[in-house]
């Protein structure tokens, strides 16, 4: 699951927003979450002047039970824990936004979900 959000507005900004997602849709697959993000960036830093994209890109391996979070400059995740009953946010590590600076190496954070227990995901921002 990615989360992109990208600086400015209207046609502009939705065109860097598409050329974002299909960066991530030809690399996801193939690649850890923080090697996507740092490929995805070195493209943007080639087109970008002056805008930058926040990311959020988490991965869920079912089999381990585990998430891989690389975050580029993007608000925490927050997770409801069932088990607790409450929410963590983690803030794993985040690096620059996407398109400010080629040379950027992003890491990967990891986390374990809980068994038979319902882990949820909330994303928030604010205007």
């Amino acid at each position: 699951m990615g989360l992109p959000l990208v600086s400015g507005k209207g046609v502009p900004a939705a065109l860097i927003m598409a050329q974002t997602v299909t960066l991530f849709r030809l690399l996801a697959s193939e690649f850890s979450p923080a090697e996507v993000l740092e490929k995805i960036n070195r493209q943007l830093c080639k087109m970008l002047k002056g805008k930058f994209v926040t990311a959020l890109y988490l991965v869920y391996d079912a089999s381990s039970k585990r998430i891989t979070v690389c975050s580029t400059g993007h608000a925490p995740l927050a997770i409801y824990r069932a088990s607790k009953k409450e929410i963590e946010f983690i803030d794993p590590n985040a690096g620059p936004p996407l398109g400010i600076l080629s040379s950027v190496t992003y890491a990967d954070f990891s986390l374990s979900t809980e068994k038979r227990r319902c882990c949820c995901f909330i994303y928030r921002w604010s205007n």
